[in-house]
């Protein structure tokens, strides 16, 4: 709905809970879990046989999954960093599609950055992208997914809000393209979270800050760590304090890369 209202085209697709009763389905789809991550539990069906068999298994991981529209055609992606849109690139599995072992599986997968398309196309993803952003509400940095049809019609599958950060991701692919080192990378994404507090749930494990015993938030903070929310009691005064130590610990990066 938001990316509609938006008018970022998106497949056609809807959330169903295990038990419903299916509505009527165009073949081919795609049968995915609502809240996966490196294409586990993504699969394909050209028929209602193979739909009850992709749904059999997607419930196995969560009893939510959703089903959408399959649409063919080429695979792109493309980060948007405050609010910037960064170079396109091509995902070419070598076979099957970006699956979990084309995603990891050295030599399974081509991915060409920039991609080798028109600028005309190229913009175009671009713009899609940070129209995508903007309408999530994203902040720092996200990474945007893709299918071009043969008709280079541009559908955007997902927002990425926590994409692979390793030397040989896709982000750090997109920057060096640009001439942005892995290092410099790190530190312009580091940078703004800092200054929007977003960085705080990574100084409450580095500082060993602990949950509160308290049931209410009245000037605190819901952080995220480990993959659980958990509620923290950090006054204003502590969130300057902390803010102050990101900067420093910046000052001592740079003053130590500019010494060795």
């Amino acid at each position: 709905d938001i990316f509609m209202q938006a008018k970022v085209l998106t497949p056609y697709g809807f959330g169903i809970k295990k038990g419903e009763e299916l509505p009527a389905i165009s073949f081919p789809c795609v049968v995915k879990t609502s809240h996966g991550g490196s294409s586990v539990g993504v699969y394909f069906a050209d028929d209602e046989k193979q739909l009850q068999d992709a749904l059999k298994d997607a419930y196995t991981y969560e009893d939510e999954v959703v089903i959408e529209q399959f649409i063919k055609g080429r695979e792109f992606t493309d980060v948007v960093i405050d609010g910037e849109a960064y170079p396109v690139v091509q995902i070419a599995p070598r076979e099957g599609f970006y699956d979990y072992k084309n995603k990891y599986q050295a030599g399974s997968t081509e991915e060409i950055c920039p991609a080798p398309i028109s600028k005309e196309l190229t913009e175009r993803i671009q713009d899609v992208a940070k129209a995508a952003y903007k309408a999530l509400r994203l902040k720092v940095y996200a990474r945007m997914d893709f299918i071009v049809d043969d008709k280079e019609q541009i559908y955007c599958l997902e927002a990425n809000t926590l994409p692979g950060m390793t030397p040989t991701s896709l982000i750090p692919q997109e920057a060096a393209a640009v001439g942005i080192g892995y290092e410099d990378l790190c530190q312009m994404l580091v940078q703004p979270a800092a200054h929007q507090h977003t960085l705080i749930p990574v100084l409450a494990v580095l500082f060993q800050i602990r949950p509160a015993q308290h049931p209410v938030l009245p000037d605190g903070l819901r952080l995220v760590l480990h993959g659980q929310i958990r509620e923290q009691i950090i006054s204003l005064a502590v969130i300057r304090q902390l803010h102050f130590l990101v900067l420093l610990w910046s000052w001592f990066l740079r003053f130590h890369a500019l010494m060795c």
